[in-house]
């Protein structure tokens, strides 16, 4: 929570010079240098069956799943209040319990539900708070545009 909140408050702050999607290749790069040796110390190298559909696999979740949604995170970190962007994205495990348990299956326990509504719930109350803040904006505008 403390990383993310740092890369938040970092990127809101940032003045960037070019657009978000030049920043891709440096994350995927600086990932790869991180992961590879730690996949290479932890994993047995040789159980990995280096076939087309993993490489393609590879391919898809590194640069086209990880980095697109790098670049979409980033532009709602920009335009978003960082509570909603925050907690709209502690949806991520929500979605991916309710993804699993329909396409594979998989029957979530106790916990899982009971983090499923917490997240909802805490989705539900910053969503009406910041309904209730433009609200009130627009009544102020209204109030001063009518003197």
């Amino acid at each position: 929570t403390l990383v993310w909140t740092a890369g938040l408050v970092h990127v809101r702050r940032h003045r960037w010079r070019g657009d978000v999607l030049s920043l891709i290749p440096w994350q995927l790069l600086s990932s790869v240098f991180l992961l590879v040796p730690l996949a290479l110390l932890v994993e047995d190298a040789a159980s990995i069956r280096w076939e087309p559909a993993f490489l393609v696999n590879i391919f898809f979740s590194g640069a086209i799943a990880s980095g697109l949604c790098v670049a979409a995170q980033v532009g709602a970190i920009r335009s978003l209040p960082a509570v909603t962007m925050s907690l709209s994205s502690a949806a991520v495990p929500a979605v991916g319990l309710l993804s699993s348990a329909v396409i594979l299956n998989e029957q979530p326990g106790g916990s899982d539900i009971f983090g499923f509504c917490l997240i909802g719930l805490g989705i539900l109350v910053v969503g009406l708070a910041d309904r209730r803040q433009a609200q009130r904006a627009r009544n102020i505008a209204y109030q001063n545009g009518m003197k």
